[in-house]
């Protein structure tokens, strides 16, 4: 792709340069087993368009060689990077191998500039159309150092610098009232049901189970009529379904209609290489036509509207992480049997209190929702004021 400025940009000094001018990868492998650093970060506790990082792990949760991370560098996720994930750490640790560490080459850009132009359409638009592979599609380091950008001067820079600092401690702020409401519901909760319980139940008394469908990468198709989810399509901050990156599958593979998810529906991740993500789950809140679970998931199809409510409520809570720990404990792999959730115990509830923990948990829910779309605002704020700069800039292939 070859870049050309117009005369006005030439004039106030724009520039193109390569990524490799303006970054640099570091590469330093560490073995969860052999380090003694204390905070492991994966892409499972980043944030799409988030600079913050708001979750963390520990090396004991991994296994296999991860990559060394200071304070100041930036991750960003070299897998599947259409998911959008970037963050800057604020801690001495470890990070995940399918991550690039990255710090700035200062010189021609303002490093604090850095990880503001990576969350960029221009950056981003372009990380994803080098990745490799039709799978878990990967950005190599080679490919990407070698990209040409346009930059403005450093007095342009500088800036478009400041609006993103003011822009971006708004977007904290909102961010915090979202994790406190989130917060407050399952606290909320957990009082209320430890209040209004009468008994201990199993789940396989109130639900279903069935296993999610079993497909090769050969079923793959983008005309495909099956649409399948993943963990991936779970939201960790506010568990609700995320459609935005489905798989399709061929209509030749044999699907039963029984595991197309319908109204009520609980989607659950049954395994995962990392233990944050198993048992992730979220209420399917209308039937989805010709959508599927995928292999790694299971549907818990509860008996009526009610209890799917209050289910979906219970595998948000702290008890039902603590069980996911307690049976996946020194495990290689993270897998979850419909056995496991079959003989999960839960407190149950009357139906009369049960929909009034619902409805007081979808009050503060819904306050988080609201203070999500202020987020996704701002974040538009942020690629508009990026795109201003860069309309005169001609891309030629």
């Amino acid at each position: 792709m070859a870049i050309f400025l117009s005369e006005k940009q030439v004039q106030e000094g724009w520039q193109v340069v390569k990524f490799g001018e303006i970054a640099r990868n570091i590469s330093e492998r560490v073995a969860p087993s052999e380090t003694d650093l204390e905070v492991y970060v994966g892409l499972e506790h980043l944030d799409p368009q988030s600079l913050r990082i708001s979750r963390r792990g520990v090396p004991s949760d991994v296994k296999g060689q991860k990559l060394r991370v200071r304070p100041g560098q930036i991750i960003f996720g070299k897998r599947r990077a259409y998911q959008k994930k970037l963050a800057v750490a604020d801690f001495d640790g470890i990070c995940s191998a399918h991550a690039m560490v990255l710090e700035a080459a200062p010189g021609k850009i303002i490093p604090e500039l850095l990880p503001f132009f990576m969350q960029s359409d221009v950056f981003m638009d372009r990380a994803v159309a080098i990745s490799e592979g039709s799978l878990s599609p990967t950005i190599k380091w080679k490919t990407l150092a070698i990209q040409e950008f346009p930059l403005p001067p450093i007095e342009l820079q500088k800036e478009i610098l400041e609006l993103f600092k003011k822009i971006d401690l708004c977007i904290y702020y909102t961010h915090q009232l979202v994790s406190y409401a989130l917060l407050t519901s399952k606290i909320v909760a957990e009082n209320m049901i430890a209040k209004f319980s009468k008994s201990v139940e199993t789940i396989d008394r109130y639900a279903e189970i069935i296993r999610g469908v079993t497909y090769s990468g050969e079923d793959e198709a983008e005309d495909g009529q099956y649409k399948i989810l993943r963990a991936n399509n779970i939201s960790l901050e506010t568990m609700r379904i995320d459609l935005s990156d489905v798989k399709k599958i061929k209509n030749s593979v044999k699907i039963s209609d029984k595991k197309c998810l319908i109204q009520n529906d609980i989607l659950m991740c049954m395994s995962s290489g990392s233990v944050h993500h198993l048992g992730k789950s979220c209420l399917i809140e209308k039937t989805l036509d010709s959508y599927f679970a995928g292999g790694f998931m299971s549907i818990i199809r509860a008996k009526d509207s009610s209890i799917a409510h209050y289910l979906s409520i219970i595998f948000n809570l702290a008890v039902f992480r603590k069980y996911i720990y307690g049976i996946t404990a020194g495990t290689n792999i993270q897998n979850l049997k419909n056995g496991d959730m079959s003989s999960f115990k839960f407190k149950y509830v009357d139906r009369v209190f049960r929909d009034k923990i619902v409805n007081v948990y979808n009050l503060f829910n819904h306050i988080a929702l609201q203070g999500l779309e202020k987020k996704e605002q701002l974040q538009r704020i942020k690629q508009h004021i990026w795109q201003q700069p860069f309309k005169e800039v001609s891309n030629v292939f």
